[in-house]
């Protein structure tokens, strides 16, 4: 009998096994599934991987919020590849002034508005902006516009500045029998009220030819004061003046670059730009 050292080593034969239909299946799941797991973002993964090891799976409020986060920047670079693809981009929608109702509630209270001699809104940048755009809320919904600007100063139309006066009022914590905040008031009612007339003649009026021009009011304006705004915009003169504006806006070679906020704001962000 041989000795165990000198015995042959004992090999068991390899096994072939065959793929049976279920485990092809599941196979194809999870390579069906595999661009949906490497799409999770990593705050989702880590928490899936928490939940596994713990032997539950949890869907809080965390997952749902990191799941809408990428899905918000997903969409938001498809829109930047399709804008710059040359596409049109959408128009922005009115501003309805949900931001300062908002405020007012975290607030408790009306948002107060300061206006210090020499200046038409107040300091803080965030009340400025919200003054702003309230300003232009109120000019858009309750205020018709009018050919020139002199004509606010004449009655009945003297009528509307205490409209636009009183609506401020209502919204805001500000000091209307002042001189200067009468004054700052009747600066943006101007401001806007010029803002207004531009965008009308660029939504009714210059993509249309004469004969399809609407003929039927805004809502805040009477059939009057319209057709006086489209005689004086089809006015030989006043077509000139537009032509002369959009030549010496084209031979302008240096553009700013502090966006669309107030100068003051450009500067104070630069101010902590630079202090950081």
């Amino acid at each position: 009998m041989p000795s165990a050292a000198m015995r042959p080593p004992v090999t068991n034969p390899t096994i072939e096994r065959t793929p049976t239909t279920s485990s092809m299946t599941q196979i194809i799941n999870r390579r069906a599934h595999l661009p949906s797991m490497l799409k999770r973002s990593p705050s989702a993964s880590l928490q899936h991987r928490h939940a596994a090891q713990d032997g539950f799976t949890h869907h809080d409020d965390n997952t749902l919020v990191a799941d809408v986060a990428d899905g918000i920047t997903q969409h938001g670079d498809h829109n930047q590849i399709t804008n710059e693809g040359g596409e049109e981009r959408r128009d922005r929608v009115h501003n309805m002034g949900r931001g300062l109702q908002r405020l007012n509630r975290a607030y408790r209270g009306k948002l107060q508005v300061v206006i210090t001699k020499g200046n038409i809104r107040p300091v803080v940048p965030l009340i400025a902006a919200k003054f702003a755009t309230e300003c232009n809320i109120i000019v858009r919904n309750h205020v018709p516009i009018l050919t020139h600007r002199k004509l606010y100063k004449k009655e009945p139309e003297s009528a509307f500045v205490d409209l636009f006066i009183g609506k401020l009022k209502a919204k805001f914590d500000i000091n209307t029998e002042d001189v200067t905040v009468k004054k700052a008031c009747r600066e943006m009612m101007k401001s806007a009220v010029r803002q207004q007339r531009y965008r009308l003649k660029q939504e009714y009026f210059d993509p249309f030819p004469l004969h399809l021009v609407t003929k039927t009011s805004l809502k805040c304006m009477t059939n009057e004061q319209w057709i006086k705004l489209l005689e004086l915009w089809k006015s030989p003169k006043k077509m000139e003046t537009c032509q002369k504006n959009k030549d010496n806006r084209g031979n302008v070679k240096y553009h700013h670059t502090t966006g669309s906020h107030a100068y003051m704001v450009h500067v104070e962000n630069l101010e902590k730009l630079f202090l950081c």
